[in-house]
């Protein structure tokens, strides 16, 4: 998770379902936005632990085919970032309180 979004504590996917469940469509695009922050920052770690060699199985896809996920899940969450800015009218200072807010 992103430190400028959470400080204080590890997010989980659950911390992002009454976010998903809203009727709101701004509720829940923070949801996403925060969904994909956590999956990428597993993602990473998952990449990184592979290549200091701590995993305790053999992954059935190359290291390569992972860090193209990472890649595209960053550009999905900076594209989805930059949406719900507009949405909100809002900067990016501004969007990580926003966030924070909803926690």
């Amino acid at each position: 998770m992103n430190v400028e979004i959470c400080e204080d504590r590890t997010l989980t996917l659950k911390d992002t379902v009454d976010l998903m469940l809203s009727s709101d469509f701004k509720d829940r695009g923070i949801a996403e936005y925060l969904q994909i922050s956590i999956r990428a920052e597993q993602n990473r770690a998952f990449i990184e632990n592979w290549k200091q060699g701590k995993l305790t199985f053999t992954p059935c896809n190359t290291l390569e085919q992972s860090e193209l996920q990472l890649k595209a899940m960053e550009l999905y969450k900076y594209t989805l970032r930059e949406r719900l800015k507009s949405v909100f009218g809002v900067t990016d200072e501004e969007f990580d309180k926003l966030v924070a807010s909803k926690l």
